[in-house]
């Protein structure tokens, strides 16, 4: 999951405003109950399903302006018994802990020199959240309030300023 993701997170979220979105990963689920002697009444490791794709494609105006286009879709599926020991201790409906995402970015690059180059990133992402029990109510509290679980999005803009001191 980490190496689909890139992140070393367990987790993968956004707050907007009164609205969260979020999505867990996990490289399993797994239901037990602890013992003074150990583990009892436990279940197999419930594998979680990912996949991911990216593509890429850049554009070299002359050589020293290049702009790239890129994105990606990622999703996370959990199966039936993953997804119950998820909502485990609730009499709601079992909602769906599987979540996905997309985004789609371009970057525009200018080569002062062979070593020093400016640019500049531009990306939208979308989450389409996960919910687990209690999602749909305004139950969440954090620092800013209460907020309700439902899919977001996202603009990033990072500007880059790089110099290379070693060939």
């Amino acid at each position: 999951m980490r190496y689909i993701f890139q992140t070393p997170n367990t987790n993968w979220g956004k707050v907007q405003g009164a609205n969260e979105g979020y999505g867990i990963l996990t490289d399993a689920i797994f239901g037990g109950t602890l013992t003074g002697l150990g583990v009892a009444a436990a279940t197999d490791l419930q594998l979680t399903t990912a996949w991911n794709v990216n593509a890429a494609y850049e554009h070299f105006w002359n050589p020293r302006w290049r702009t790239s286009l890129y994105g990606g879709y990622a999703a996370v599926m959990y199966n039936g018994t993953a997804t119950s020991l998820l909502n485990s201790g609730t009499t709601a409906p079992t909602p769906a802990a599987d979540w996905s995402t997309w985004w789609l970015g371009s970057r525009t690059q200018w080569n002062v020199t062979k070593d020093f180059y400016m640019g500049l990133d531009v990306m939208y992402a979308s989450l389409f959240s996960a919910s687990l029990p209690g999602d749909s109510l305004v139950t969440r509290v954090s620092i800013g309030g209460a907020t309700r679980v439902s899919d977001v999005d996202n603009w990033q803009f990072r500007f880059r300023v790089h110099r290379g001191f070693y060939p």
